[in-house]
């Protein structure tokens, strides 16, 4: 590598083609996809023991943030991101938010493309890109489907003194495809393990919920792990700061000057502090569009004896004006391999099936106006980010889709928890494929 530099590396046709080929996703746009956090949350984990024994260890070192669902773990990934690259001599930070709802954000191998692309995009890493050519000459396009070629080229990569000093966020680990995952994990372990005793220049910062799984994979290797289910006063506070920044906003923008039931559903929040970030969030939303809610609906939820997420999913979806459409429309969401955009969830609504040889103008079934078309059939239980919807929250999904596939299911009517079978889905968006072409 040296004598690279000494000749003066220059990129060639198949150093860039190998970029491109990194590049399946928009990681920047993927991590979008997380809310922006509130001033002065999430502060408290750069003050951490944990973590200040993570950042000035000075060999390779795994710090596995672990919290439960809603809990703002994603958030608090963003926020590391900016604090590692604004605070520390390290060179930017390389990361990847994994999602459950998308085949690629659920990849392990598309994950370390994402990686490696971030790396090699850096001006001085470029001559960084010869430890791949060899294995990109041998096996071109395959070599972006194997997890253990990559990892080899990676690994490299990050070794070599040229990389610099770097921390690689994971974020969501639990939302990765398990087999790939357990794979990723041991490689990433394996690593660490083989270059504890020297100078160290990478650092793995991880997050995920509390799973065994998740832990297991670490038991060779003696990890640094912050609890965010046990910072409970920590996570309480945030919480509060969310709801007076959410509430402030919402007086702001109603020019509302003072208001004894904003206050009062305000009181009633913070002493449901302890509730998750989520749950929050969506009581927020519901004021946000009271339209649909009105301040004794919203104290009502608030006042539920053990209020959940759940409950509060159901009376999200009882608002939809009309169940069957609802029901049609989020098996578009959840069965679509990626995220649909909004132009083609609009399709999809659109398409008529089993008409046979009948003519009609798609454009005619059309919502003329797809968000609030979209919006005004799912409410809240949808959100559009970046031009595609998606379900409110990673929760969201076990909620409505039974984990048994086919299976008859006894439920009250009109509630709305596992209402959808994913055969079902599958069968409904491939029908309305198989009906527009």
């Amino acid at each position: 590598m040296a004598k690279i530099l000494e000749a003066g590396f220059k990129i060639n046709e198949q150093h860039k083609q190998f970029l491109q080929s990194l590049c399946f996703s928009d990681y920047e746009a993927d991590r979008r996809r997380n809310p922006e956090r509130e001033k002065g949350t999430c502060e408290w984990i750069i003050n951490h023991k944990q973590f200040k024994s993570w950042e000035s260890d000075e060999r390779a070192s795994i710090l596995w943030i672990s919290g439960d669902p809603g809990c703002g773990k994603s958030v608090a990934a963003s926020f590391l991101i900016d604090h590692v690259r604004t605070s520390t001599d390290c060179s930017p930070p390389a990361f990847y938010f994994f999602k459950d709802d998308s085949d690629r954000q659920s990849s392990a191998t598309k994950a370390l493309c994402a990686l490696l692309h971030q790396i090699l995009s850096s001006e001085d890493r470029k001559p960084l890109v010869e430890h791949a050519m060899t294995d990109y000459t041998n096996w071109g396009s395959e070599l972006f489907e194997s997890l253990d070629k990559l990892w080899a080229i990676f690994a490299s990569i990050i070794s070599d003194p040229m990389c610099g000093k770097i921390t690689i966020v994971l974020d969501a680990l639990d939302e990765c495809k398990e087999v790939p995952r357990a794979r990723l994990m041991g490689h990433v372990v394996a690593f660490c393990n083989a270059i504890q005793p020297r100078s160290n220049q990478v650092k793995f910062l991880m997050t995920s919920r509390p799973y065994a799984a998740v832990q297991k994979a670490f038991k060779n290797f003696q990890m640094i792990r912050l609890k965010t289910e046990d910072s409970v006063d920590e996570i309480d506070q945030d919480v509060k700061r969310v709801i007076d920044a959410r509430i402030a906003r919402f007086a702001e923008n109603m020019d509302i000057r003072e208001d004894s039931r904003l206050a009062s559903l305000q009181g009633h929040l913070h002493s449901k502090a302890d509730r998750t970030f989520l749950w929050v969030s969506l009581i927020l939303d519901m004021l946000d569009g009271s339209a649909d809610c009105s301040y004794a609906e919203l104290e009502e939820i608030i006042d539920t004896e053990n209020p959940s997420i759940d409950a509060l999913y159901e009376k999200i979806l009882e608002k939809a004006k009309d169940t069957k459409k609802a029901q049609r429309m989020l098996h578009f969401v959840v069965s679509a391999a990626e995220p649909l955009t909004v132009a083609e969830l609009n399709v999809a609504w659109a398409v008529k099936v089993g008409d046979g040889a009948q003519e009609y103008k798609l454009e005619d079934r059309m919502f003329p106006s797809p968000e609030r078309g979209i919006k005004e059939v799912c409410g809240l239980f949808v959100r559009i980010i970046e031009n595609t919807v998606v379900l409110v929250h990673q929760t969201a999904r076990g909620f409505l889709v039974r984990t048994a596939p086919g299976s008859p299911l006894e439920r009250p009517p009109g509630k709305w928890k596992h209402c959808l079978d994913p055969l079902e889905s599958n069968k409904i968006l491939a029908e309305v494929c198989l009906s527009f072409l």
